[in-house]
């Protein structure tokens, strides 16, 4: 389709594409079909198992430290169901990155795209790392949904509002979606300053002007209180502590671009490409223009403000929609004998690529690192005096670990573990009872653990862990602990060292 053919798209009409129903949910159901698999044959990631302990009855919150409340609250309760049922578990993200392949279809099809084009944005989805990620619980395998879901319907209202039809009904439906995209993380108000800035610039300019837009959107800002409300009472730890460690966390521009590359898939890093070009050559003629403009504005603004990887991919979806309608219309100006065997090879090229990303080949969950861990130490907790178990609280240097020992060592009747990496440190910490540590992670216990005690021995090691046994706690865990957050060494009481 020449650009010519691409403008008359721009003319108002009501009429769609009718929607590739059989071949989409057949992508959508292969997908699902993959997840599965590969979900019940890979071992825990760790952040799961942080999930189902900030989900669980103990923890459970309006907030954390990291991220909203729905999350752990699915992982909490599908464990609770199930527990040790990965396929319960993970069935969160399997069905969210089904519907996914979908509505990148759908997207499609409100864009002009064909049977062809909604296919190939199902199949673009379907092999990038949007869905390759799905494996796990994550909120990066769940939000991207809700970012899909926003643009979908935003793209439906753009079109109605370009045929003369009002529907404020879809800009409220989508300040319903976000909603839900607030309680999984907070990232979706740059979409919509991307989706508004770019309507200013392309069009259509009446969108930012709704007030329904602003009314709704006013009132799903409504529903973060409770977690706003948790952040001020805990000190904003995701604005100041959260965002200091994304930022050492970040592996530099260049990484960042190949990470993205990498995400995309062959196929959808080509679909993006081409999209972004034929869109943004002539942006004031193409009805898909506002929503490429702000997509890529966001995309380019998480790379530069220093961000994760994962926060980029929830715009891949929609970048491939888009694409996909554009790819189609450039390969049909392409002569057939090279066009289809340049479309073959990428397609194949990027599921083989999928089908090595996701371990569905083996029989058993193997072996994970994590299970070690919490064997370990409930091996080390064990081998306690009786009556000093009653005594002693099992401290792990970071979040995984103590995931590890609070869920999966809990289950063969260990104790609770504690930590004040991250989000675990708002939890609860050790009771007053606890004069002893058991210490266990990659690393020493800090010096403000160690100053806290009379005496701390190093334990045999593992190969991969460390262990202290620290004893004769000289300072009350409510003054102990909130040095450890933010890692300053506790001062001693002044009166006589007795413990808590």
């Amino acid at each position: 389709m020449s650009i010519t053919q691409a403008d008359e798209r721009v003319r108002p009409a009501t009429s769609l594409p009718a929607f590739a129903r059989t071949p989409v949910l057949a992508t959508s159901g292969l997908t699902a079909l993959l997840l599965v698999l590969a979900g019940t044959h890979t071992p825990y990631f760790f952040d799961e198992l942080y999930y189902i302990a900030a989900g669980s009855s103990r923890n459970l919150s309006w907030g954390y430290m990291d991220q909203p409340p729905l999350v752990p609250l699915l992982a909490g309760m599908n464990d609770h169901l199930a527990p040790g049922s990965l396929l319960l578990l993970r069935l969160p993200s399997t069905l969210a990155a089904a519907a996914m392949v979908v509505v990148a279809a759908l997207i499609a099809r409100e864009l002009g795209g064909d049977r062809a084009a909604q296919l190939l944005a199902a199949a673009s989805v379907a092999t990038s790392a949007a869905i390759v990620g799905a494996s796990y619980l994550a909120t990066a395998a769940i939000d991207p949904l809700w970012w899909t879901l926003i643009v979908w319907v935003v793209a439906r209202w753009a079109r109605l509002h370009r045929a003369g039809v009002r529907a404020d009904h879809l800009l409220v439906a989508a300040a319903g979606i976000t909603v839900v995209s607030l309680q999984t993380k907070y990232l979706v108000p740059a979409l919509w300053a991307g989706i508004l800035l770019g309507a200013l610039v392309c069009g259509p300019r009446a969108l930012p002007r709704q007030r329904v837009l602003w009314v709704a959107g006013g009132i799903a800002a409504l529903t973060t209180i409770p977690t706003l409300v948790w952040q001020a009472t805990h000190g904003w730890p995701y604005v100041f502590r959260m965002a200091a460690m994304v930022h050492n966390e970040w592996v530099g521009g260049p990484q960042f671009v190949t990470d993205t590359l990498l995400y995309c898939g062959i196929l959808g890093f080509w679909v993006i490409l081409i999209g972004i070009v034929r869109v943004l050559w002539r942006p004031q003629r193409h009805p898909a223009a506002f929503l490429a403009v702000g997509l890529l504005v966001v995309a380019v603004a998480f790379g530069l403000n220093q961000g994760r990887v994962w926060y980029e991919v929830e715009t891949f979806p929609s970048l491939m929609a888009i694409g996909a309608v554009e790819t189609v219309a450039l390969a049909r100006q392409i002569p057939r004998w090279l066009s289809y065997p340049l479309g073959a090879f990428v397609v194949l090229s990027s599921l083989m690529s999928t089908l090595l990303w996701l371990p569905v080949g083996a029989v058993a969950p193997p072996a994970s690192i994590l299970r070690t861990t919490a064997d370990a130490t409930l091996e080390r907790y064990r081998s306690l005096p009786a009556d000093e178990r009653d005594h002693t609280a099992v401290l792990a240097a970071d979040y995984a670990v103590a995931a590890a020992v609070d869920v999966l060592g809990r289950r063969a009747g260990g104790p609770s573990a504690y930590s004040a990496d991250r989000g675990y440190g708002y939890f609860a910490q050790p009771p007053a009872t606890a004069d002893r540590i058991l210490w266990v992670g990659l690393s020493d216990p800090p010096a403000g653990v160690r100053f806290a005690f009379t005496e701390c021995r190093a334990q045999p090691q593992t190969e991969e862990l460390r262990f202290w046994d620290c004893t004769g706690r000289t300072t009350p865990w409510t003054a102990v602990w909130p040095t450890i957050l933010t890692n300053e060494m506790p001062l001693r009481p002044a009166e006589p060292r007795t413990p808590a």
